[in-house]
């Protein structure tokens, strides 16, 4: 494995487009921007982002002990670091819900949710696929090919069940979505295994955010939710897998899409973009039933009212309990199972 693909996970660029994509649900949710009809294709956008970006997390977290790992303390580890970094905020964010599902009104408070119970189908079955990927690759025999061959063989399996059946397929479970996410892991692998197409000037891939960009924004602004997710899910997950591909391995801040990207004002946003997601719905969903979302000026409050919940969640909730220290003073100085804390995972 190529250790340069382990020793960063922090990629501005990656932060500046979850900064956009958060924008373009919140937005299109709440009608400031009539022509931002695709925004909802923003979660496909965090689903790739979060198979490559988690997969680089854990390499660099096993990898940097430099020892060999034992599986149930590898789960552990990853599943106490997800709860630390996922549920505060969430059940924090579960209490407005509760009261706007008992108060009377229209609309379901829960309706967002099914966006995390996709991602958290995937964090179950992900430490599995991962530590037989790592280690079934260095046995022989069946356990190497099925090391190799398992997860391309569930990304057709769901593809293939989205050209069948669609979202009418096991609606709101992981296998109509699991090819999205398991589409970030596989450009993980491919370029750590193979350093194909590697980022930099000298590599040439940072010529693949611009069309990764168009994609994107094509998405938010072309696609509707008619015929939805295929073919037209193609666009946000195609530009996202050019976008993460374009910023890898030493491509960041190299053109000016990069810097747009790696700006302070979407950096941001992109920080807060799990918070935000958790509140937008709940804010959004009051504001329309005491009638506050009809005018341009009502939906800009909207948008500030979510601002401000998403922030007091991020800076009071999420964070200080996502970067809290767990290892006790003079505790072991390397610990393959720890991930690091510091402002620069973006799990």
């Amino acid at each position: 494995m190529d250790e340069r693909s382990t020793e960063n996970t922090y990629l501005p660029s990656v932060e500046g487009v979850r900064a956009l994509t958060v924008l373009a649900v919140i937005l299109s949710q709440i009608g400031l921007i009539p022509a931002l009809k695709g925004g909802f294709t923003g979660a496909d956008v965090f689903f790739v982002l979060s198979g490559f970006i988690i997969s680089l997390s854990v390499t660099r977290s096993v990898m940097s002990g430099g020892r060999s790992v034992r599986f149930f303390p590898f789960l552990g580890r990853f599943y106490w670091n997800r709860i630390r970094r996922l549920l505060p905020a969430f059940l924090a964010s579960l209490i407005p819900c509760v009261i706007l599902s008992i108060a009377p009104g229209s609309g379901n408070p829960f309706a967002h949710l099914g966006f995390l119970g996709l991602i958290t189908q995937f964090y179950l079955i992900f430490p599995l696929l991962f530590f037989l990927w790592l280690f079934g690759g260095r046995s022989s025999g069946p356990l190497m090919f099925l090391s190799r061959i398992l997860l391309p063989f569930l990304f057709a399996a769901s593809l293939t069940a989205n050209l069948v059946g669609g979202d009418d397929f096991l609606p709101g479970l992981l296998p109509i979505r699991f090819w999205e996410f398991s589409a970030g892991i596989l450009l993980y692998f491919v370029q750590t295994r193979w350093n194909f197409l590697a980022g930099g000037r000298s590599g040439g891939a940072y010529r693949l955010l611009p069309p990764g960009l168009i994609l994107i924004l094509a998405g938010f602004f072309l696609v509707s939710p008619r015929g939805y997710p295929l073919p037209w899910a193609l666009l946000p997950v195609g530009g996202a897998l050019l976008l993460l591909w374009g910023t890898g391995d030493g491509a960041d801040q190299l053109t000016p899409f990069h810097n747009f990207l790696g700006l302070p004002s979407l950096i941001f946003w992109g920080k807060r973009s799990y918070s935000l997601y958790l509140w937008h719905w709940p804010v959004f969903l009051l504001m329309e039933r005491v009638g506050m979302t009809g005018t341009p000026f009502r939906k800009i409050l909207t948008l500030f009212l979510i601002y401000l919940t998403g922030s007091l969640s991020y800076h009071f909730i999420e964070r200080p309990l996502r970067y809290k220290r767990t290892i006790p003073a003079g505790g072991p100085r390397h610990n393959p199972f720890i991930q690091n804390t510091t402002e620069e995972e973006q799990v």
